[in-house]
């Protein structure tokens, strides 16, 4: 695809997105919410657990590791 086949590409895919074209399911929110202040925070390489089951923990308070995705159970 030359330059000027992807800019004239690139300009027929140009959309615009309204605000008001989505909802927010507050219920559905609510229940995720509720999930991750009961959910078990600990890291997966040493064990370490939160006391505080409502906060989700940044990173490991034995190493400092940062959590991510991949080191949450």
């Amino acid at each position: 695809m030359t330059p000027e086949e992807f800019a004239k590409y690139e300009a027929e895919q140009t959309s615009v997105i309204d605000i008001a074209d989505y909802t927010i399911d507050n219920e559905a929110m609510e229940v995720i919410i509720d999930k991750m202040k009961t959910k078990d925070w600990s890291c997966d390489e040493c064990g370490w657990e939160s006391k505080d089951k409502a906060l989700v923990p940044k990173f490991c308070a034995k190493y400092g590791l940062p959590f991510d995705n991949s080191k949450l159970t």
